[in-house]
């Protein structure tokens, strides 16, 4: 199946996002290309002192996939990447492969199942562990580091190399993993600071815990490393944690390091704590999800996620969209042009230079599940022409006589409320579609994804809901389903 479309674009004029006429490639393939199954065996399966798992055969030949390709996980399984030909999928459409970790030599890091490896247009995995296990950062020599609650794991063409809480004399479950740019390692575990230079291990006690305290977080970037608490934000300094500030109680942080060592700490306030700084900046809003642009300036979403906003240094906070989302947006990453690709509950939204393209859960054959993550790598791929998968549902109001009835309210939601109070039941959901009937009593939902849905109709405190659950998945993009005549009192 192919296709040349245009997709929904909200913004000014095109800028970054000018579109690339691609074609589509053929629907229907399951596998990536051919897959490298490493080792694994008992090696790879097991806990203990530093344990090596053979990889005999996964080194892989030249990487079939763009370097500026971007990959989508998909929530159900399966991975698609859009690149120079278009869109294809790729890996097993059973398997699940969030969350996606950009390769310095190319393509992805990746778990499949209680797997890790990599894929760069062709899978390979290099050995097994605990299905928890999550990729966590890439070293300066390219080597993936991974963590789960009791083993710290170390990927690469060589092979999987795994140790043990013990082996790395933790008390407790281990959390998260921060790689600095010499390659120390970096690994939070309640109490204490983990820290590893090649083979050997050592930690760092949290000073003075207080009660009910422990570490949550910790990054590495500009030479700088800080470690966050339930309660306190700290940097490594001469072998121990120097306290920075206190964050408070009922606080739950989260620490982003940049690579100047600019620390964000993201919670009930954006703070940046800038290199040299005696003491952080409050930035306006919520953190939600903030990241580095390529400049060093701040991209975070904003409430509600119908938005995002710019901090760069020294000026003005700046909103990268006039007008809100259509759909909002639940994570979002960067590619080399800083253009930003976030996943929404509908589909994929891509954003620069002001103008937002918005692609719908099959508006594109290949992602017509909802996205797990996604990775744009390099500068990203140029865009295709996509038709995002909007219908509409129209109908018309009667009385009992069958006459119009004007001023009838139609609406669509993801979720209704069978309790309100002086609202409609859709009221204050992520998603809403809303049309009000004129003298002829008939009405138009516009901007609808197929799928199921709650719709609801009435006016003042009476209302009926019905759930449209597969009415709409064969309409036409643009086409309409027709709900007929419902009937309302005048």
């Amino acid at each position: 199946m192919r296709g040349h479309v245009v997709g929904r674009v909200v913004g000014r004029g095109l800028g970054a996002l000018a579109v690339a006429a691609l074609a589509l490639a053929p629907v229907g393939c399951k596998s990536g290309g051919k897959r490298a199954q490493g080792g694994g065996g008992a090696g790879g399966a097991g806990g203990g002192g530093g344990v090596d798992a053979s990889s005999a055969g996964t080194t892989p030949a030249a990487a079939t996939m763009s370097a500026d390709a971007t990959v989508f996980a998909l929530d159900e399984g399966g991975l698609v990447v859009l690149g120079g030909a278009g869109f294809r999928a790729a890996g097993d459409s059973t398997v699940k492969y969030a969350p996606l970790l950009p390769r310095k030599q190319g393509g992805v890091w990746l778990r499949e199942g209680d797997q890790l490896g990599w894929f760069d247009g062709s899978m390979h995995m290099v050995g097994k562990r605990e299905a928890d296990v999550v990729p966590r950062a890439e070293g300066p020599d390219g080597t993936l580091w991974a963590s789960s609650l009791d083993h710290v794991t170390r990927v690469s063409a060589a092979g999987l190399r795994t140790w043990s809480r013990a082996d790395i004399g933790a008390s407790e479950r281990l959390g998260d993993l921060a790689v600095d740019g010499d390659g120390t390692v970096y690994v939070v575990a309640r109490d204490q600071l983990m820290v590893g230079k090649g083979d050997a291990w050592s930690s760092v006690a949290l000073p003075a815990p207080q009660p009910q305290e422990v570490l949550r977080g910790v990054g590495a970037g500009g030479g700088k490393v800080f470690v966050i608490s339930s309660l306190r934000l700290f940097a490594l300094e001469a072998g121990a944690l120097r306290q920075v500030m206190a964050l408070g109680k009922n606080f739950f942080p989260t620490l982003r390091v940049g690579p100047d060592g600019t620390a964000l700490v993201d919670g009930s306030k954006l703070l940046r704590f800038a290199p040299g700084a005696d003491k952080p900046e409050v930035l306006p809003g919520f953190g939600n999800f903030p990241t580095f642009t390529s400049a060093g300036a701040i991209i975070r979403m904003d409430a509600g996620g119908l938005g995002l906003t710019r901090f760069a240094p020294g000026a003005k906070p700046e909103r990268l969209l006039a007008q809100r989302l259509a759909f909002p947006i639940e994570g979002f990453s960067l590619d080399a042009q800083d253009r930003v690709w976030a996943r929404t509950h509908f589909g994929v939204t891509i954003i620069a230079d002001g103008v937002a393209l918005e692609w719908t859960k099959r508006s594109v054959p290949e992602l017509s599940d909802e996205i797990a993550d996604v990775a744009p790598l390099g500068r990203g791929p140029a865009l295709p022409a996509v038709t995002p998968n909007l219908i509409k549902l129209a109908g018309r109001f009667v009385d009992a006589a069958g006459a119009p009835v004007k001023g009838g309210v139609a609406e669509v939601c993801d979720v209704s409320s069978a309790v309100y109070d002086g609202k409609t039941p859709c009221a204050g959901r992520d998603f809403v579609r809303r049309a009000v009937s004129g003298p002829d009593g008939s009405f138009v939902v516009e901007g609808v994804p197929p799928g199921g849905w709650h719709f609801v109709y009435g006016r003042g405190s009476s209302w009926k809901r019905d759930f449209l659950d597969g009415c709409c998945k064969d309409v036409t993009p643009g086409g309409s389903f027709a709900v007929g005549d419902l009937r309302l009192a005048k």
